[in-house]
């Protein structure tokens, strides 16, 4: 029996009731439960089922909304009304409730105590997110967990540099987190694991179906010694827009995001932008002219990043830090390091070679290719929301989102509320 004020006066907004699939909803026998099946709706992503919690306070006054009263929330339009009327399948629901509790795994929903608070900080904050391990969510300390990212193909110097790390950062308390993929993520996870120590790996597939597969004994000594955590169904393919939305959980755990080495584009930078905009720290090691795997360290460092040339400084800063909403530059900043920074800056800005490798010819902004050729024409006139975009280019929103990210962070377009987006004032 729902509580009165949750109930809906079909009178009162003069229509008839909907014919709703009440098998799907009544399957739904408590408020987590519900809120369960709001994401196994088709069309229903976090965003938008937390405006839905939001709007009517519980997932199960949802299941007793009209029509009319869900297209009065914002993103809802007649086709995915008629969906959330006809409630998340019954035999789906089932089946998950049936593997989360086979499997031993944990959910834990937006506003719930156990929810990480650092989370709230996110622009699209997870709906949902399933753990497994001997860590718990609700015990999450953002401010000593520190991310280590970088690319899936490593040179022996990047292996070795992320081992170190790992080995000082997690020793020193702090918990290491990464997405479990290949290269610097799974060398950051494993040197943790070996040294006795926690990891947390946010994955962009279910808990049942960790990519990539030849990671599975790592995964497995993960859920044994830290902790899995997805916002996926559990039995969720990986898919190529799944992995930018992982990467913002990333950064939404921790207190500073580390990147090793990566090219231009790549997932690390994803993160970095992601972490950029939301005031987490980003901190990045100087390397050789020339070399690709430095590209994107070198970017990161004009656009703000930390520089930094070992463990022992990492550490510095990080005790000396204050975990809070500050600018990125003025995060971690002492009069040293911002000499430093300003004079690296300059120099590169006029091509003149450094001691440390960081030439001007290898930080400037690759060609344009065909898709973002495509994004800055949409927005020839005036600034567009992603959902307009996502129409016009008739592109996946995963897909669009993660190039949305990478041309800001390389300045080709601004990041206005909403989210819209508008070109640079360089286009």
């Amino acid at each position: 029996m729902l509580p009165k004020d949750t109930k809906t006066d079909v009178k009162a907004h003069g229509e008839k009731p909907w014919r709703r699939n009440t098998l799907s909803w009544k399957a739904c026998q408590t408020e987590r439960e519900a809120r369960l099946g709001i994401r196994l709706i088709p069309g229903i992503g976090a965003g938008l089922a937390v405006r839905l919690l939001r709007h009517f306070g519980s997932a199960l006054a949802l299941g007793a909304a009209t029509k009319q009263d869900l297209l009065e929330v914002d993103g809802i339009g007649e086709r995915l009304a008629d969906a959330i009327l006809r409630g998340p399948s019954k035999s789906i629901l089932s089946r998950e409730l049936m593997l989360v509790r086979r499997t031993g795994a944990r959910v834990v929903f937006y506003g719930e105590d156990a929810y990480p608070e650092s989370l709230y900080r996110l622009t699209a904050p997870p709906f949902s997110l399933y753990t497994k391990g001997t860590l718990s969510l609700s015990s999450h300390d953002a401010a000593r967990c520190v991310a280590i990212v970088g690319t899936r193909k490593p040179d022996h110097d990047g292996r070795v540099r992320t081992k170190v790390l790992a080995q000082r950062l997690s020793n020193a308390g702090y918990t290491i987190v990464s997405g479990g993929a290949a290269g610097i993520d799974a060398v950051a996870h494993s040197t943790t694991l070996q040294e006795g120590r926690e990891t947390i790996a946010l994955l962009g597939s279910g808990l049942l179906r960790p990519y990539p597969s030849t990671h599975k004994l790592l995964f497995e000594e993960i859920g044994r010694s830290g902790m899995l955590i997805s916002e996926f169904s559990i039995e969720s393919m990986a898919e190529r827009g799944h992995f930018p939305q992982r990467n913002r959980l990333i950064v939404g755990l921790c207190c500073a995001v580390i990147v090793v080495q990566c090219g231009t584009p790549s997932g690390a930078l994803n993160s970095a932008a992601h972490a950029m905009r939301i005031g987490v720290p980003v901190l990045t090691f100087p390397g050789r002219a020339g070399d690709p795997l430095q590209a994107g360290p070198h970017q990161l460092i004009r656009r703000g990043a930390h520089l930094v040339e070992s463990p022992e400084e990492i550490l510095a800063l990080l005790e000396k830090k204050t975990f809070d909403h500050t600018p990125q530059l003025e995060l971690f900043s002492t009069e040293g390091h911002e000499k430093e920074r300003r004079s690296l800056r300059t120099k590169v800005d006029k091509g003149v070679d450094t001691s440390i490798g960081c030439h001007a010819a290898d930080v400037l902004t690759p060609p344009l290719d065909a898709f973002e050729r495509d994004v800055l024409a949409c927005l020839q006139e005036e600034p567009k929301h992603i959902d307009q975009l996502t129409r016009e280019l008739a592109r996946p929103i995963g897909e669009l989102s993660s190039k949305l990210i990478a041309m800001e962070l390389v300045g080709h377009i601004t990041r206005l509320p909403g989210p819209r987006y508008a070109k640079s004032a360089s286009h």
